[in-house]
């Protein structure tokens, strides 16, 4: 009995407290290890092919190569625009994962 008035006084305050999911690209830095980056991509990915968009999450991202991580991915996942996305590929390593990609024709055919 006294277990169940701890479970409902808990309930009755709120429970768990959940983190509210990141509501822009700079609030992904308040997520741990993969997950930022992860979070950084999506908000990308939403931006589709607003290139203005584009430019304001990469402008929210601190980190040269979390950038181009971002622009690598969104290159690997539409290989047709990838000659594009990698333009703005700024790092060394960066710039070796778009020529992979870039450097890879057939992937690029019927997008």
């Amino acid at each position: 009995m006294v277990t169940v008035i701890y479970v409902l006084a808990w309930l009755g305050c709120g429970g768990p407290e959940v983190a509210a999911p990141p509501s822009s690209v700079a609030d992904c830095a308040s997520l741990e290890g993969a997950a930022v980056e992860d979070c950084r991509f999506e908000f990308a990915k939403r931006a589709g092919s607003d290139a203005a968009a584009l430019a304001r999450v990469l402008e929210a991202i601190p980190d040269p190569l979390s950038r181009d991580l971002v622009l690598v991915r969104l290159a690997f996942d539409a290989p047709g625009s990838s000659a594009r996305l990698c333009a703005g590929v700024t790092t060394d390593v960066g710039r070796q994962r778009c020529q992979q990609i870039v450097g890879r024709p057939h992937l690029q055919r019927g997008h």
